[in-house]
């Protein structure tokens, strides 16, 4: 890197040598961002989403260490400034160039926390590595980037830093038709949290209310976002689909979807069999203990989908995700890019957004968890029910409410270039 970094600051005007080594200093920088597994990164600027096995870094403690890390590894004058943000941070280096390097002094490179709304063009995100992740409730693999643990040791260590109880007295095979792993039991229904009698354990009993324990598989991607499915299942016995994606109505799409996921398309059984549903594309007898289709499994567009079926969503390319959201019901936070609402005035406006009665006689409470949610919600939909859910700004949102949440980023679009004129001669004498 010192001869390629001399021979672009050499092109330009002439430096001293110890702005040129400084300068070398930065363009190595960008070289060294690029290794796997670093215990922080950050993004190319613009892109609000971190690559896979990182996280965005949202409090003041881990974006200091961040920016510790970045001085000492590299040796720059990282400066941490803290902004007045909003009601959700992003730590992120400011003033950025297109290729990753930074300047302290020249471009006012900075480390900051600051709220997600003031985040520019210019500015990148601060990603942390996450090392263990806990995975879906009953399914039986880790997500992309993760795979799963066998190791007791490592099981203690994955529990103790997602803040999980480990007891080795639960180790064993007590199910010898599934391998041994580990995983954490008795998660809340609704929310997939451990509750206070939820253990850690290597073991093969992993029924449907676990999830395992998944460790960094060592190949960190190398895109800087995650590449979602065209095509995925819903929620267990959920009748929507997941928010980034939309129901299929379509007989064709629904015949493609269930290729892609390799489940048998049965067009004898499409119809309106019930009353209570729209018709919509979804599959039949999926197995509760791996979430995965069993054998008996057949996709259909019909409105008669019961408990064990499973909507088949497909990705909204067009990326128009709506501005005002209800989240997941009994969940005590926003989505991934939505943030939570707590003024009494845009709460107001939500709920007519949304065509849900908004009732300030039902506000109260105190701290930070007193938010605009709508309570009631239907279990199967997590939609407001005519005649019993409101709006309002509470902290008593219990297990059938969902938070209402505002977009923080807007969907970013491809800069468009300005047209150019053509240079026009001088006159010769």
């Amino acid at each position: 890197p010192i001869c390629v970094c001399w021979s672009v600051s050499s092109t330009s005007i002439a430096m001293p040598f110890l702005a040129r080594l400084f300068l070398c200093s930065l363009f190595a920088l960008a070289t060294r961002q690029a290794a796997a597994q670093d215990p922080f990164y950050y993004s190319m600027p613009g892109v609000k989403q971190c690559r896979e096995n990182y996280l965005p870094i949202r409090n003041l403690t881990e974006c200091k260490r961040a920016s510790q890390y970045f001085a000492k590894r590299h040796d720059l004058p990282y400066i941490l400034n803290v902004g007045a943000g909003g009601e959700d941070f992003a730590c992120i280096v400011t003033n950025v160039f297109a290729d990753r390097r930074v300047n302290a002094m020249q471009w006012k490179s900075r480390v900051r926390l600051t709220g997600v709304t003031a985040i520019k063009a210019r500015d990148s995100m601060v990603c942390k590595l996450v090392k263990y992740v806990q995975g879906e409730t009953k399914a039986k693999e880790c997500p992309a980037g993760y795979a799963t643990i066998t190791d007791t040791d490592v099981c203690e260590k994955a529990a103790g830093a997602l803040g999980l109880t480990y007891n080795a007295a639960k180790n064993g095979h007590a199910y010898k038709s599934w391998a041994q792993v580990c995983y954490v039991n008795y998660l809340h229904w609704t929310t997939n949290k451990a509750q206070s009698w939820s253990t850690v354990q290597v073991n093969s009993n992993h029924y449907e209310n676990s999830a395992f324990l998944c460790q960094i598989n060592g190949a960190a991607a190398s895109t800087e976002s995650v590449v979602k499915s065209n095509f995925i299942l819903s929620y267990a016995y959920k009748k929507f689909c997941p928010l980034g994606y939309v129901e299929i109505k379509n007989p064709a799409v629904c015949k493609k979807a269930s290729e892609a996921l390799v489940i048998k398309y049965d067009a004898s059984k499409n119809g309106d069999s019930s009353y209570k549903y729209i018709p919509t594309c979804f599959a039949t007898y999926i197995d509760n203990y791996t979430n995965k289709p069993s054998k008996w499994s057949t996709a259909q567009v019909n409105s008669g989908h019961s408990d064990q079926s499973r909507f088949i969503c497909a990705l909204n390319k067009q990326r128009n995700l709506p501005r005002i959201i209800i989240g997941r019901m009994g969940v005590d936070a926003c989505p991934d890019g939505y943030r939570t609402i707590t003024n009494a005035n845009a709460c107001t406006k939500a709920a007519q957004t949304l065509a849900v009665t908004y009732k300030p006689a039902y506000n109260g409470g105190s701290g930070s968890q007193a938010v605009c949610y709508v309570s009631y919600l239907d279990w199967a939909t997590e939609k407001p029910q005519a005649g019993y859910s409101t709006v309002q700004v509470n902290s008593d949102h219990g297990e059938s409410g969902g938070y209402i949440c505002r977009r923080t980023v807007a969907p970013t679009r491809a800069p468009v270039p300005k047209p150019t004129r053509a240079p026009v001669p001088k006159p010769t004498r």
